[in-house]
């Protein structure tokens, strides 16, 4: 993951390219479409839609953490920017003009094949080690009951 504070000329960029960029306030997170940026390049406009079920923002934005379910194609994950700002998005007009200066951070979501296999791999050391702590508990369990003392 990309993370940096935005900058007018990345948000451009990522206007172009077609990214879907998801916002988070203090609270929640929203989706903004019709995404343009201002001729003086100091603020963006669209419209705004709080995303049922999604993600929860919690607490300064020092930590966010994405769970993506399976059924959300990567393709769909991967054309995500993720901006933060402290600025309330909540409220009945959809279309929302907002400075660039107010997001404090942003979130490029980049497919990483290294970290990625790093992390397939360690999952299965760990299963496998995990089952066979397990595998020797119990046979030493088994063996101890073997050598019983007889009936008291």
């Amino acid at each position: 993951m990309n993370t940096a504070a935005p900058s007018a000329a990345a948000i451009e960029k990522n206007i172009s390219d077609g990214r879907t960029f998801i916002l988070h306030d203090n609270s929640y997170a929203y989706e903004m479409t019709n995404v343009k940026i201002t001729a003086r390049h100091d603020s963006i406009t669209g419209d705004v839609k709080r995303l049922a079920n999604k993600i929860e923002t919690r607490g300064s934005h020092k930590k966010v953490y994405y769970h993506y379910k399976h059924s959300i194609p990567e393709a769909t994950v991967l054309n995500q920017v993720h901006l933060f700002t402290d600025q309330i998005l909540t409220g009945k007009i959809p279309e929302r003009h907002i400075a660039v200066s107010s997001f404090n951070k942003m979130h490029d979501l980049q497919f990483d094949k290294v970290k990625t296999t790093r992390n397939h791999i360690g999952t299965a050391v760990g299963i496998v080690a995990g089952v066979a702590v397990i595998a020797v508990i119990l046979g030493s369990m088994a063996s101890l009951s073997a050598f019983s003392l007889g009936p008291y």
